[in-house]
């Protein structure tokens, strides 16, 4: 079978790590350099990795030019097409939505597929539900519906948002590509000594500590001898002072981290798309206690591969219960590892996309 050119057009800094939407481009990169004949066209601002650094990480190549988004308009555009002169792709992916205008510079034969994430009029809502000022882009239905259109396929990352956008630009054109994990099964302590959570400086992530440590975390160590850990550049945005919890910051292998993880919570509030930091906990077999809306996409393993709490009565309970039943989260750990394994594989997850890229002409 012909080798596919592939191209990926985004502004993340997903080498990086720390961030759910790093780690979903992380894997998708890691599946395609597998699959295809995949280029990577950094439009960012941070450090890039050497050209060496990504064929030893991804085995793809990347193509980037320093400080484009420092430069007018007229002289980005020209950068950019240069980076790109005589290339031809056979699929080209986009990922989020606000770089649909690099669309541009690349040959129209291929296919433009978009990798959404979320749907980012839906995020919106969700902020201003909460009465949270919006720190990111921001687009309404309408706009974002035609960008949608200017695209050959979209991937949604959850069911909520495949059925969304859907109904948008048809079942054919949408595609369901969530999270892919491996697993890693993790051993089980027969006592509770650590409450982890893990997260970026996500307002979502900013707000879902802030409300556990006032709401829940009281009664948890009132109760029981337990370290809350939190773990990531969420540390940065709080200031939290407690002997009880641990602010350790940015973790860059997060191995140790889930290693002496005993249970892991995710109590977000609001948000968009699929909860990565969950697929990533469960994929280590640990038992997780997130929300309702932490379990969007999820629902199938409530209560099975990991339990949910819709108010922080409902949360506080799920967490004690947790920690008191040994059993309970040995049960949790194996059908979690289940879990993972027949939802969010590499295989599972990416393959409605390979079978949109093999059949380009």
């Amino acid at each position: 079978m012909e080798i596919k050119q592939v191209l990926i057009i985004t502004d993340v800094n997903f080498w990086e790590g720390g961030a759910g939407h790093r780690a979903r481009i992380s894997s998708l990169v890691s599946f395609l350099s597998s699959n295809t004949a995949l280029t990577i066209l950094y439009v960012g601002q941070a450090k890039v990795l050497s050209e060496n650094a990504f064929l030893e990480r991804y085995s793809c190549r990347v193509i980037a030019s320093n400080n484009l988004r420092k430069v007018p308009t007229d002289q980005y555009a020209m950068q950019v097409g240069t980076l790109l002169t005589g290339l031809k792709f056979d699929a080209v992916i986009v990922e989020y939505i606000h770089n649909t205008y690099f669309l541009q510079f690349v040959n129209d034969e291929a296919e433009f597929i978009l990798d959404c994430h979320d749907v980012v009029s839906e995020r919106s809502k969700e902020f201003k539900r909460f009465e949270y000022p919006n720190r990111y882009y921001d687009l309404v239905e309408e706009e974002e519906f035609k960008l949608f259109k200017l695209y050959d396929y979209v991937i949604a990352i959850c069911l909520p948002d495949f059925n969304k956008i859907e109904k948008i630009i048809s079942k054919e054109k949408t595609l369901l590509c969530p999270h892919a994990v491996v697993t890693f099964p993790g051993f089980i302590r027969e006592d509770v000594k650590n409450i982890t959570f893990i997260g970026s400086e996500y307002l979502p992530n900013v707000d879902a500590i802030n409300s556990f440590v006032i709401n829940c975390w009281p009664e948890i160590y009132k109760k029981h001898d337990v370290k809350l850990n939190i773990v990531g550049n969420v540390c940065k945005e709080l200031s939290i002072k407690s002997d009880k919890i641990n602010l350790l910051g940015f973790v860059a292998d997060l191995t140790g981290v889930y290693q002496h993880a005993d249970i892991i919570i995710n109590p977000v509030r609001f948000g968009a798309g699929l909860k990565i930091k969950n697929v990533e906990a469960l994929s280590k077999g640990k038992p997780l206690v997130t929300t309702k809306h932490g379990a969007r996409g999820m629902y199938e393993g409530e209560g099975t591969a990991f339990l949910v709490g819709s108010t922080n009565e409902e949360f506080t309970s799920q967490l004690l219960n947790l920690i008191d039943d040994y059993s309970l989260r040995k049960w949790l750990s194996l059908n979690a590892i289940t879990y993972t394994n027949e939802n969010f594989s590499a295989e599972k997850c990416f393959s409605p996309l390979m079978q949109v890229i093999q059949v380009v002409v």
